[in-house]
């Protein structure tokens, strides 16, 4: 299920780093759902950068890493549904632990496609 050799697949280039970016792209247009939040903002590149957040409340820090990782795989396979341009982070709530990985996947490429519409 997780892929290995991942290092290339996910570059710092791709990667929200600073907590200001966070904070920025939270401040941006948010779409929801009862498990997670997407929240995106304008980056001012040719590039797309994506990041996670996962809260305590999800549980513990094996169990939030557990999800990081989840969501690491559905970016790296979803690649070509991102448009450039753009920030996204998506924000995790306790209530992700309620759904499978394959449903997990689905929310996930229903919020990023929403932005389009």
């Amino acid at each position: 299920m997780l892929q290995q050799h991942t290092k290339n697949n996910y570059p710092k280039s791709l990667r929200l780093l600073k907590r200001r970016e966070f904070l920025k792209t939270q401040r941006g247009k948010s779409f929801n759902h009862n498990s997670m939040i997407l929240a995106i903002d304008k980056n001012n590149l040719d590039i797309f950068k994506f990041g996670i957040v996962v809260s305590k409340k999800v549980g513990n820090a094996v169990v939030r890493n557990y999800y990081k990782r989840i969501f690491r795989v559905f970016f790296r396979t979803n690649k070509p549904i991102f448009e450039n341009g753009y920030n996204y982070v998506f924000i995790l709530r306790n209530q992700v632990k309620n759904y499978s990985f394959k449903e997990l996947e689905e929310i996930f490429i229903s919020l990023v496609s929403s932005i389009k519409e």
